[in-house]
């Protein structure tokens, strides 16, 4: 496989990181409740182009991460494409 190219996700990607998300706690957990709107808020108040990155391998996404800070703490989400 080659190597992903990484990017800051844009608000097009929305459905696909969406699903990538859906797929990655129905493979955890047997089932999800995550949603396009979800990702949405979150994104809202989140500088995509500082805080999100996206890998994209084989033409999709493939693994997403986003920054918060919350006071003078840091917290790192990542989530891979169970696939």
């Amino acid at each position: 496989m080659a190597a992903a190219a990484l990017s800051p996700a844009r608000a097009a990607d929305a459905p696909e990181v969406t699903g990538l998300i859906a797929a990655l706690e129905t493979a955890l957990y047997g089932q999800t409740t995550f949603f396009q709107a979800d990702l949405e808020e979150e994104w809202s108040d989140t500088d995509l182009e500082r805080d999100t990155c996206v890998a994209r391998a084989g033409g999709r996404i493939v693994g997403y991460a986003v920054t918060h800070k919350r006071g003078g703490f840091w917290r790192v989400q990542a989530h891979v494409h169970p696939d």
